[in-house]
């Protein structure tokens, strides 16, 4: 019959679909090669930014969901099980798996962009397919705790602080750190001490009320979560691809490992230390609308004078192995607290803050660096070592009248809360017209750059001797 004929063709058809949508699967992914990367380069002048070997491919186990149990300590021994041991091992104690999308494409590429002065990450996720990612996706393990999703709680905000201080401290901050408050004069009254800098004597305003707010919280807090804030965007980009990015605001700076298995995206969260034979903190001082200190006609401005010198001191710590990380690379306001736990998360070997000076009068000139003299009883490497070393080598190669180190722990925020060797290195001064003439040359630039790379190179191999001294002596019976 020829509905029997149909019937058995038809039949045939479906064995012959259902066979070809089970084998599509298997093909496809003999066909995909491994994810293919793309390295990130300095996102200068945005931000620091760096791209870390991903490891090869590897078949990790799963990390399975774990939803609807209250029991940390329950997911905590069933999430590691679903990660080989291998992978553990690397990973270490503190970590983050995204889940990959469903579907990616060959030409997949992924960039791990570190934002270490905001204390962010983001992974940016590029394919020819358009991909989506949940926050139910994103899994952490920190010290000892499992997390999933959104941050379990918002760091709560300090309430005590009387409504008074806050207006106090906002409005310190906001204005401008040398000032042409009256008369003829464009400085402010605070310059009237020559030792003493007039936007450092600002900053540490509103940077005691900052930290004081800041001491409140982590009193008061004890996080078992890394991620402090969470944040997914999809959107269209370049030559018809998709972007995914996950932003991810951490309790600290770390350095991190990326790997990958067929089915997750693994974040290691390494201490710096770990990575890295030397570290350094490079600081830009001022930035956005905090413009520091200026020129009596207003024409020049010391956050544009500290960032110049800073991009020239970055080509030439671009040619040495040390890891550098700069606070800023662009004209962006950054708070003081910023700045200072940049230097104490990474545990730096030396925090190094460029600024210039200036005072009501005219005739001061020359160059100071101020340290923390909390430090002076260290037995190794201390601020006032390290300023020492600074102001030497600086004065040296521009020339300038050398006006000596400077004690400022008390009163100079990103001073007096640092945890490393710290130097303050006030250039020249921008009231004087032959301090300006120099800051504002190219040439000046570069000299002012070439003395503090001397200086961070004298100070490594002042470092390297207390090292070795220190080896001695311990071998010593």
């Amino acid at each position: 019959m020829p509905e029997d004929r149909i019937l058995k063709r038809a039949a045939a058809y479906s064995v012959l679909l259902m066979v070809c949508v089970l084998l599509i699967p298997f093909v496809l992914h003999l066909q995909k090669e491994s994810v293919s990367y793309t390295s990130v380069f300095p996102m200068f002048p945005t931000t620091v930014s760096t791209m870390l070997p991903i490891a090869e491919s590897e078949n990790f186990k799963y990390l399975s969901n774990q939803e609807g149990s209250d029991s940390k300590q329950e997911i905590n021994q069933q999430v590691p099980g679903g990660i080989s041991e291998d992978i553990k091992k690397r990973l270490g104690d503190n970590f983050i798996v995204i889940e990959k999308p469903s579907l990616l494409s060959d030409s997949t590429m992924v960039d791990l962009i570190d934002e270490a002065v905001d204390r962010k990450i983001r992974l940016i996720i590029t394919d020819s397919i358009e991909t989506k990612i949940e926050v139910n996706q994103i899994h952490r393990m920190y010290r000892g705790y499992y997390h999933k999703g959104l941050p379990e709680s918002e760091v709560p905000k300090v309430t005590t602080v009387p409504e008074n201080q806050i207006n106090q401290e906002e409005f310190a901050e906001n204005q401008p750190l040398t000032s042409a408050s009256s008369g003829k004069d464009k400085v402010d009254d605070s310059t009237l001490d020559s030792n003493k800098d007039t936007s450092s004597i600002s900053n540490s305003g509103s940077g005691s009320n900052e930290d004081t707010a800041e001491k409140s919280v982590v009193e008061n807090v004890t996080s078992t979560d890394c991620i402090k804030s969470l944040e997914i965007n999809s959107y269209a980009s370049e030559k018809n691809n998709f972007s995914t990015e996950i932003t991810i605001e951490l309790d600290k700076t770390y350095a991190y490992l990326l790997y990958e298995d067929d089915h997750n995206y693994y974040i290691s969260l390494v201490r710096p230390k770990d990575i890295y034979d030397k570290i350094i903190v490079v600081d830009a001082g001022h930035g956005g609308n905090d413009s520091g200190t200026y020129s009596r006609d207003y024409l020049y401005h010391e956050k544009d004078m500290n960032l110049s010198m800073v991009q020239e001191l970055k080509k030439l710590l671009d040619q040495e192995d040390i890891k550098v990380y700069y606070t800023r690379t662009i004209d962006r306001r950054l708070t003081l607290n910023q700045r200072v736990n940049l230097a104490n998360d990474v545990e730096a070997d030396f925090f190094l803050s460029i600024h210039c000076n200036a005072n009501e009068e005219r005739g001061v000139h020359g160059t100071e660096v101020l340290y923390n003299e909390k430090q002076n009883d260290w037995v190794v490497m201390n601020s006032k070592g390290f300023a020492s070393i600074c102001l030497k080598e600086v004065v040296e190669e521009i020339g300038l009248e050398e006006r000596g180190l400077v004690p400022r722990s008390k009163d100079v925020h990103i001073v007096g809360e640092a945890n490393v060797p710290v130097a303050l290195v006030e250039v020249a001064f921008m009231s004087n017209q032959g301090d300006l003439n120099f800051l504002t040359s190219e040439n000046g630039k570069q000299k002012v750059a070439k003395g503090v790379y001397d200086a961070i190179l004298s100070a490594y191999k002042e470092l390297e001797k207390e090292e070795q001294q220190g080896q001695i002596a311990i071998k010593e019976p």
